[in-house]
């Protein structure tokens, strides 16, 4: 069974909103600001640097848990509980400030918010079928990502501002009380039926048999998992390309100041709210069946950032990173697009009881191409100019685009 509801419950939709944007500004507000402070109070970029992995990897080891959790508990139960830990821990937090090592409070925080983030958010994409009818369920998966988009987008620009005016502890209590409405929102005002499935045996023995579950059923859903092989290339090549070589390109290939880089990733943040809008604004014109069209608008755009960046552009350092942030911003738009179609489809069909946890397996897999492809653009860029490796990965998502459309074609007649 697919849809748990005839009816859709749009009151009830809003509020979830409204409450996942107050947690997930407030978790992306820590994680720009925490370790920024780690760095401001030490002046060492490797405490800054480890203190930002020790969040990362939590996150993706436990986007399966929080998949299997969002199936097997009350996702109510879940958005609660996250918002009342985080909100325990910034306590905790602030007692300590003064006393205790700045390193070891900022890893405790922002390991906490990010694992928040691991468990929190493949219930909130659960939750969609739960209260939206079956038509109004891509639209309404495109309306999560979006949120989760713009708070990916203002949460660095309000902590930023914050922090920069009158220092950490404000910050701190304006996340706090982020997490303490989000938390209010769902215990006061959220209801929609969800009956969890019962937990037999051990934790783990209950995780491992979940995710074995959710992968016999992708096995006869070759769609679905052709999409998680596209986007997990893209994320791989053309995601961990941009992340890593904005600053450099800006810092060191146009020498540019450093506030340029950080122009360049606002406007890709937009990029990818307005990928994830397009679905929710016209959800019959786009589908996972159709996102090839998508991939080549990735790799047209690393093309056009490879000639802006190559020797025979002949153009001023200003007039390429127009064009380099114009060309990643129309990629993220493009990137955010695909993955909003491919969670729309994750959830269009598949049993409710196993929502959570291909979510959270689709997250695992992206997440988990997203250090690999980071290590290796982090080598590239030192033994080869920019322009090449932008070339390079326009080739690579080039052939993509082509297999991927071959594999859809073939699936269509």
């Amino acid at each position: 069974m697919g849809t748990m509801v005839e009816k859709s419950d749009k009151r009830t939709f809003a509020l979830i909103l409204l409450a996942q944007f107050c947690s997930l500004l407030g978790q992306e507000v820590l994680q720009f600001v925490l370790p920024l402070y780690l760095l401001d109070v030490t002046g060492s970029g490797a405490r800054f640097g480890l203190a930002i992995a020790c969040g990362f990897v939590p996150y993706t080891l436990l986007s399966p848990i929080g998949g299997v959790l969002a199936d097997r508990t009350r996702k109510r139960g879940i958005m609660m509980g996250v918002n009342a830990a985080l909100v325990a821990v910034l306590l905790v937090f602030l007692g300590f400030k003064d006393t205790g090592d700045p390193f070891s409070l900022v890893v405790f925080a922002t390991m906490a918010s990010f694992v928040a983030q691991a468990l929190y958010q493949p219930s909130i994409q659960s939750t969609v079928p739960f209260v939206l009818a079956a038509p109004d369920v891509p639209r309404g998966v495109a309306l999560v990502s979006q949120i989760g988009s713009l708070t990916t987008l203002s949460g660095p620009v309000v902590g930023a501002a914050v922090y920069g005016a009158v220092g950490l502890v404000p910050v701190v209590w304006v996340s706090l009380a982020a997490f303490a409405v989000s938390g209010a929102l769902v215990a006061l005002a959220v209801r929609f039926p969800c009956e969890p499935a019962s937990w037999e045996g051990s934790a783990l023995a209950v995780v491992r048999d979940d995710l074995a579950e959710a992968v016999r059923y992708l096995r006869n859903k070759p769609i679905l998992l052709g999409g998680m092989a596209t986007a997990t290339f893209v994320n791989v090549s053309a995601g961990a390309l941009i992340s890593v070589g904005t600053v450099y390109v800006v810092t060191i290939t146009l020498g540019l100041p450093a506030a340029y880089a950080s122009f360049a990733q606002m406007s890709m943040g937009a990029g990818s709210l307005v990928g994830h809008s397009l679905l929710a604004i016209a959800p019959r014109y786009f589908s996972l069946r159709r996102s090839a069209p998508y991939v080549g608008g990735i790799a047209a755009a690393m093309g056009v950032a490879a000639w802006a960046l190559s020797p025979v552009a002949f153009m001023a350092p200003m007039a390429v990173f127009l064009i380099l942030t114009a060309s990643y911003a129309f990629a993220t738009m493009s990137g955010g697009l695909m993955g909003s179609c491919m969670l729309a489809e994750l959830q269009a069909g598949a049993p409710s009881a196993l929502v959570g946890k291909l979510i959270a397996l689709f997250m695992t897999l992206v997440n988990c191409a997203t250090p690999l492809g980071q290590a290796v653009f982090g080598v590239l860029f030192d033994v080869a100019p920019a322009w090449l490796i932008a070339l390079a990965t326009a080739i690579e998502l080039a052939v993509v685009t082509v297999v991927w459309r071959h594999f859809l074609r073939r699936r269509a007649s």
